[in-house]
């Protein structure tokens, strides 16, 4: 198990669930290009909600190890790296932008 590709993962797991969480509680199929930044910010808005994402992450990790009955990582070192990884906000909003748009494009076609 590749750790980055499993970070990524995850991460990209944890918006699916915000993302459909969003469309469910604003009884909506998909969200309109033009607010998908206003919705973004909102999954990231503010340390707690950082916090909540490395949680996440970090407790996905161990259960991939522990069910895979894999060595496991060095939860301080993921720790550090998804402290990285969220430090540059712009480049995971961008993504998520990315990831959210084509979603979207796919499941409306």
């Amino acid at each position: 198990m590749a750790l980055q590709k499993t970070i990524k993962e995850l991460i990209e797991f944890y918006v699916k669930i915000n993302y459909e969480n969003h469309l469910k509680q604003c009884n909506i199929t998909h969200i309109n290009e033009s607010q998908i930044h206003e919705v973004i910010n909102k999954f990231y808005d503010g340390e707690p909600r950082k916090q909540h994402i490395k949680t996440f992450v970090l407790s996905g990790i161990n259960k991939l190890t522990m069910e895979k009955k894999l060595d496991p990582y060095d939860l301080t070192k993921v720790s550090l790296l998804l402290d990285e990884i969220m430090n540059d906000e712009g480049i995971v909003k961008s993504r998520v932008y990315t990831e959210i748009t084509l979603f979207q494009k796919h499941k409306l076609k």
